[in-house]
């Protein structure tokens, strides 16, 4: 039995419970209105291989109680495979629902099968994040906040192992305009660069004064912030031949996602979040034919047309 506490573990798992009280009612609901008394058949139908078999015991454990019998990986199974028939008309096309139940169910697979340590902290405010855009999204206003709650148990600054906690002098959203003056507008398209690069141009007229960031750490640990909460983008390298980034992210997507601290390595480059969002999108083609001043009234008249 593990006598360590672990308290992003902790605070991860009361948010999935939150989440589940949700979650579970909402696609119960949608389940019994399009399918009646053969709910539960459509649902052993549509589950496969382990997860038919835990749906089937815990219907057994429960007397019938099909809803009950429901778990994460189950809710996530179901809307998935029945998103066309049941749920998509549910939700405009902003609200990526179907992609955060997804993403939730492998945050779960982690929680429940990896016992070696405590969660990383960024991914479980990530998750977090995703849990309370659901929970608006189904209407569970009174869920959302509860999730809120429990975020807010985490505060405002993150501990890197091995490390105080992060330095908040230096904020990422004005570090970004700073760096819009510096790179992003400069003229010469410039949209990433090394964290070593960034650090040595600190060194430049009263960049530091300005940002904040008095020392390196610092500014580390300013943009694992950013990096967090999608200010910037984040890449291991960047191929010029291919004009492609090599694992580019925004914000912290998986569940095997490394620790801030090594997310803020010199060699990684940090990317501007505009740009990086339009390669994780696959514009940037367009981006690159038309130029920036010329891409937003080009993709809104798509987006409307």
């Amino acid at each position: 039995m593990r006598s360590t506490f672990f308290p992003y573990r902790d605070v991860f798992w009361k948010g999935m419970f939150i989440y589940c009280q949700g979650l579970r009612p909402y696609v119960a609901g949608r389940l019994q209105k399009t399918h009646g008394v053969d709910a539960p058949d459509r649902i052993r139908e549509t589950l496969r291989g382990d997860h038919r078999r835990m749906f089937a015991d815990k219907l057994a454990e429960l007397n019938g109680d099909w809803s009950g019998a429901l778990d994460i990986v189950h809710l996530s199974s179901l809307v998935q495979v029945l998103w066309g028939s049941l749920f998509s008309q549910e939700f405009g096309n902003g609200v990526p629902v179907r992609s955060h139940v997804a993403k939730l169910a492998e945050a779960r697979n982690v929680y429940a099968h990896d016992l070696t340590g405590d969660m990383n902290r960024v991914y479980v405010k990530y998750c977090l994040r995703l849990m309370a855009q659901v929970m608006l999204a189904i209407k569970r206003r009174d869920l959302q906040s509860q999730i809120h709650e429990v975020a807010e148990v985490m505060g405002g600054s993150r501990q890197l192992p091995g490390q105080e906690l992060l330095s908040t002098r230096c904020d990422p959203v004005k570090l970004n305009l700073l760096m819009e003056k510096w790179y992003w507008d400069n003229g010469i398209g410039q949209y990433h660069l090394k964290i070593v690069d960034l650090w040595k141009d600190m060194a430049k007229g009263k960049r530091r004064q300005l940002s904040g960031a008095l020392n390196k750490q610092d500014l580390l640990d300013c943009l694992a912030r950013g990096i967090d909460d999608r200010v910037f983008g984040r890449a291991e390298d960047y191929d010029a031949e291919e004009g492609a980034y090599v694992g580019l992210t925004m914000g912290l997507d998986s569940p095997m996602a490394v620790y801030s601290s090594q997310l803020v390595q010199d060699d990684a480059l940090i990317v501007n979040a505009d740009w990086a969002e339009l390669h994780l999108d696959g514009r940037e083609s367009l981006f690159v034919r038309q130029g920036r001043e010329n891409w937003d009234s080009t993709w809104l008249a798509e987006e409307q047309g």
